[in-house]
C-alpha cells in the first residue's frame, strides 16, 4: 500500500473513531469556556488515560452511560490516586484543576 494511502486510511479511522465512539459509554467533555461554552475537548473512549489541555478548564460535561465511571487525577498520565470519581451525569461551569482523566470499561 502507498504512503499516501496508508494516510488516508488513518485519515477515514481517525474521523470514524471521532464520530461514532463518543456514542457509546460515558463520555467527557472538557470546555474552554467561559464557564460551559464550547468549543470543547472530547476523551472520546474508555480504557485509557487523557490528558486534559489547560486552556480546557473552564467547565466539563460528564455522561454516564452503561456502567463506565470517570476517575480524574490531579497528576498527569493518571498517575496515583484518583482526585475525583464521577458516577452520574454531572455539569460544572465553574473550571476544575484536574490533569488526566481515565473512564473505566464495563
Amino acid at each position: 500500500m502507498k504512503k499516501n494511502n496508508v494516510l488516508k486510511f488513518m485519515g477515514v479511522l481517525l474521523v470514524w473513531l471521532l464520530i461514532v465512539k463518543p456514542s457509546v459509554g460515558s463520555n467527557f467533555i472538557a470546555l474552554q469556556g467561559p464557564g460551559c461554552t464550547l468549543p470543547g475537548n472530547v476523551s472520546m473512549f474508555c480504557g485509557y488515560c487523557f490528558s486534559i489541555p489547560t486552556s480546557y478548564r473552564a467547565g466539563y460535561v460528564f455522561r454516564y452511560d452503561a456502567g463506565q465511571p470517570a476517575y480524574l487525577y490531579n497528576s498527569d498520565k493518571c498517575e496515583g490516586t484518583p482526585d475525583t470519581e464521577l458516577s452520574a451525569t454531572t455539569q460544572d461551569c465553574n473550571g476544575f484543576g484536574w490533569n488526566s482523566i481515565f473512564i473505566q470499561c464495563s
